[in-house]
């Protein structure tokens, strides 16, 4: 008769413990989860700071973009060259290297004047 007893007390100290495991087990879990929001939150926050900068650095650049844009249009105004004169003896024309050079650096689209005054 002792036999079933202890089994019996064995039983529900197997049953206790697997409560106090469940528990734990439990605990754990639930200290998982409330770690892992945070470092969720965190990522999200490290995420939209990036894309933040990014917006920002785009900004940045399309602004100095325009400013370079701005500057080069209102620095370079137009001014006249003269690439063909007449001669010493003006009998015929020489061509005046230099303005023809910086004629051709130019990269925007130019207006030629083919005579201006006598010739």
């Amino acid at each position: 008769m002792a036999a079933p007893q202890t089994g019996h007390r064995g039983a529900a100290a197997a049953a206790s413990w697997f409560k106090l495991l469940c528990f734990v087990l439990l605990l754990l879990a639930a200290a998982a989860a409330a770690d892992a929001e945070p470092q969720q939150q965190q990522q999200q926050q490290q995420q939209q700071q990036q894309q933040q900068q990014r917006k920002q650095q785009q900004q940045r650049k399309q602004q100095q973009r325009e400013a370079r844009v701005a500057a080069s249009s209102k620095n370079n105004k137009g001014r006249p060259l003269q690439i063909v004169m007449p001669n010493e003896l003006h009998t015929g024309f020489r061509v005046n290297e230099e303005a023809l050079a910086e004629l051709e650096k130019i990269p925007a689209p130019i207006a030629v004047v083919a005579a201006m005054g006598r010739v």
